[in-house]
């Protein structure tokens, strides 16, 4: 009797902990998460959302993942390790001329952030003074495109001068050690660069009409299908983060200073090249195509392909709900 009074207990016990374990299991795999994806300067909206609790536990789950460019953020998009990320108007560009699967559901920002840095000491004093010179870059970014468009406004042609593909940390060292005559890379690193070489360097700065660049919040269509609430929710957050920002942009700038690897003094000289407020990704598809056509005028691999039909890249659903329930 005993024995069997002990058998009865330990079955017991052993569903009432598997339905402890099967309650958890099933909270867990029902709270509502996405795994996103960004550099440190194209992700300021999304670090205020994680520093000012925008996104309760309960609402959204949010796990971040740092890159070093926009193309490894849609590498990574492609490839399924994350499920959104922040890209910007050139990766959407090149990507086009072959099979996309990436959405734009929103433009979170503009940014004149790209400049050319070069070494005052090689007479370097005009645009004209880059030809022959060894310019790095890094390629299908806005480094790449920046750079083709300053030659082409200035008369000079890509093949003029020797560019030399670049990873944006190794740049610094690259003009130090007399690797490349001058760089073209976006900020934080341009940042960088001034502070480490000082009053040696020279800088050619981005204008309005030579690169209006664009922060894009991407996905892919198999996430939009599986999680169109989750998506909702995340631009809901970040439109509420670009209304903070503009609002209170100071209060912001101790953790991204930590983030985005600059000190607080240097966090507003950094971001006064960028501008973030929410919108609709279709902003970005004139800029978009036009970097198609740029793409196939400075690369000679490219001329021969067709101009690719970038409308059925953008998917605004959620940015109209967004902005829908602001009007409500």
């Amino acid at each position: 009797m005993k024995i069997t009074l002990i058998i009865l207990s330990s079955v017991l016990l052993v569903i009432v902990v598997s339905q402890i374990f099967g309650s958890l299991d099933t909270n867990r795999s029902t709270t509502p998460s996405l795994s996103f994806g960004s550099t440190p300067a194209l992700s300021v909206l999304p670090i205020i959302t994680k520093y000012q609790g925008i996104y309760p536990e309960q609402i959204l789950s949010v796990r971040y993942h740092k890159f070093q460019t926009g193309k490894s953020v849609m590498d990574a998009l492609i490839s399924g390790d994350i499920e959104v990320g922040t890209l910007v108007d050139v990766n959407v560009s090149y990507l086009n001329f072959t099979v996309n699967p990436i959405r734009i559901i929103a433009s979170l920002g503009d940014r004149l952030a790209d400049s050319i840095y070069f070494k005052k000491e090689l007479g370097i004093n005009a645009p004209k003074d880059l030809i022959a010179k060894k310019i790095g870059y890094v390629p299908a970014s806005t480094s790449h495109i920046f750079l083709a468009r300053f030659l082409e406004v200035n008369n000079i042609n890509w093949q003029d001068i020797k560019p030399i593909a670049l990873q944006p940390a190794g740049m610094e060292a690259a003009l130090k050690n007399n690797f490349v005559d001058a760089v073209s890379i976006w900020q934080p690193w341009g940042n960088n660069i001034e502070k480490s070489l000082g009053d040696n360097i020279g800088v050619f700065f981005n204008k309005l009409d030579i690169y209006p660049s664009k922060i894009l919040l991407a996905t892919t269509e198999n996430v939009i299908q599986e999680k169109p609430l989750e998506l909702q929710k995340l631009v809901l957050g970040l439109a509420k983060a670009s209304e903070f920002y503009s609002n209170y942009p100071e209060s912001t700038y101790p953790y991204l200073s930590s983030e985005i690897r600059v000190s607080i003094d240097d966090v507003k000289k950094v971001l006064e090249k960028y501008t973030f407020q929410a919108k609709r990704g279709s902003v970005a598809l004139s800029l978009i195509s036009q970097i198609g056509v740029w793409i196939r005028k400075s690369q000679a691999n490219f001329q021969t392909q067709p101009l690719p039909d970038y409308q059925n890249v953008v998917d605004d659903r959620f940015m109209q709900l967004e902005i829908e329930s602001i009007q409500e």
